[in-house]
């Protein structure tokens, strides 16, 4: 697995399947292929929140049954074709094309099905999934927290100003809103509230 960030973007790769993130100025663009599954999508900073869960992804029950149920099925019919080939009644060619065949199909499903995945998930109304195996977790790790740093600079950006034609106590609860999801401190927080209340002692409200 090849897996790199510089700047602003991380790319991992397994196989033909990758995972492509790019932090933008109002959130972050993922592109995803999985097994010919293809989806690119924007989510922005406002659906995206830091609750983390690692899952690792193993193999489902039912369909370890049903890989077992089909090796024994496949394994009774070679059977039967061997004793038709005894009898003289099928060719021996017949019978190998079979069997490899049925070998490497099984080969590839059982391949796929007990393939470990460790996945990293970033909660919100949105959710971020990263590849996270152990040679994986600080380049994850380290693009998790340039989000958090590119999320805060826009909130800032985009929040932390005066309007004029906004209502002050709109404003008040905007300001309340970026305290309360730590994206300014109590000193920033105080000193909006202050500039406001200024605003409003000049236009007699």
């Amino acid at each position: 697995m090849k897996s790199n960030h510089e700047n602003q973007k991380l790319k991992q790769k397994i196989g033909k399947d990758y995972r492509y993130f790019e932090i933008i100025e109002n959130g972050v663009l993922v592109e995803y292929k999985h097994q010919g599954d293809y989806s690119k999508y924007e989510i922005e900073f406002e659906n995206i929140d830091f609750a983390e869960i690692v899952v690792n992804k193993k193999a489902n029950k039912m369909e370890v049954f049903l890989l077992v149920s089909i090796i024994i099925n496949i394994c009774f019919f070679i059977l039967f074709l061997l004793d038709q080939v005894n009898e003289e009644k099928l060719s021996s060619t017949i019978i190998n094309g079979v069997a490899m065949g049925s070998i490497g199909a099984i080969s590839v499903w059982a391949a796929k099905l007990f393939k470990r995945e460790y996945i990293k998930h970033i909660k919100g109304n949105s959710t971020l999934s990263f590849s996270y195996r152990k040679k994986e977790q600080t380049e994850v790790d380290e693009f998790i927290g340039l989000i958090k740093i590119a999320k805060k600079n826009y909130f800032r950006s985009t929040y932390l100003k005066i309007d004029k034609y906004i209502p002050i106590q709109q404003q008040k609860q905007t300001f309340l809103w970026l305290y309360q999801t730590k994206q300014i401190d109590k000193a920033e927080y105080e000193n909006m509230l202050e500039e406001l209340e200024n605003i409003r002692i000049i236009k007699g409200e």
